[in-house]
């Protein structure tokens, strides 16, 4: 059916040292209602994905993204000036998406929800 919170929240956070950048970033979104078939437009009377027929109750879901970049400067040379190099890591504490029973793929809307988990990167980048 899809999942459409009222509100979702994103904060971000940069914090510049010398030649290196930590930034930190924060997704939360609200806890919905899983109406399933109880919509008003469908006009059924049970949700047709839950074994007692009533609404599910999705809990909030907040992840937490780090990255830590270094970036080359002009004092290291005309190869080197504008390389950036950056280690990160996508929902740091391994959140796991939640069970939306009227899903039709994965159980859970990963159109809203993380569904790989904790992702480590690395990202090399040069400007000219």
């Amino acid at each position: 059916q899809g999942t459409i919170p009222d509100y979702r929240l994103n904060f971000g956070l940069t914090w510049e040292f010398h030649d290196f950048a930590y930034t930190i970033l924060a997704h939360y979104v609200p806890s919905v209602t899983d109406a399933g078939f109880l919509f008003p437009e469908v006009g059924l009377t049970e949700q047709g994905f839950t074994v007692n027929g009533n609404s599910l109750k999705v809990p909030a879901y907040y992840t937490i993204d780090m990255q830590l970049a270094y970036n080359f400067g002009p004092s290291y040379g005309r190869y080197l000036n504008g390389l950036r190099l950056a280690v990160g890591c996508n929902n740091i504490t391994d959140v796991k998406p939640p069970l939306i029973a009227s899903a039709l793929e994965d159980n859970t809307d990963k159109g809203v929800y993380d569904i790989l988990g904790r992702f480590i990167y690395f990202e090399v980048s040069k400007s000219f």
